[in-house]
């Protein structure tokens, strides 16, 4: 039996009563995770109330008015992926339509309301 517990401080560990292996790190004194953890690690940092670099990339862009197809082409993305974004930008922002999200994205400082009307004179 050994114990696997994350790098971060968390509440809980993982405890697995599966005879040794020779070929794991955690026999060789190294930390180990399983593939289970790891995939429930990476969903839990997903949920952060905090836009990553694309996200906040894609806000600026639906801020100046683009439109999905837009937005899609400017950073050579696919439009269902500006969309996962868009979602994420939602949840995140606790935002429930576009004006709520723009709004709540000018408080918290992710867009500059300056920027916005800059760019959208341009077009």
């Amino acid at each position: 039996m050994f114990v696997i517990m994350p790098k971060h401080k968390a509440s809980y560990f993982i405890i697995y009563n599966r005879p040794e292996s020779p070929d794991l790190p955690v026999n060789e004194g190294k930390i180990y995770y399983c593939n289970k953890f790891k995939k429930a690690q990476k969903h839990l940092q997903q949920q952060n109330d905090v836009p990553s670099q694309r996200e906040l990339q894609v806000l600026q862009l639906i801020a100046s008015g683009l439109s999905t197809k837009e937005i899609a082409q400017s950073l050579i993305i696919a439009e269902n992926t500006v969309e996962n974004h868009r979602k994420s930008l939602f949840r995140k922002m606790k935002a429930r339509n576009m004006a709520e999200l723009i709004i709540r994205a000018i408080a918290n400082g992710y867009i500059n309301p300056v920027n916005i009307a800059d760019t959208t004179k341009q077009t």
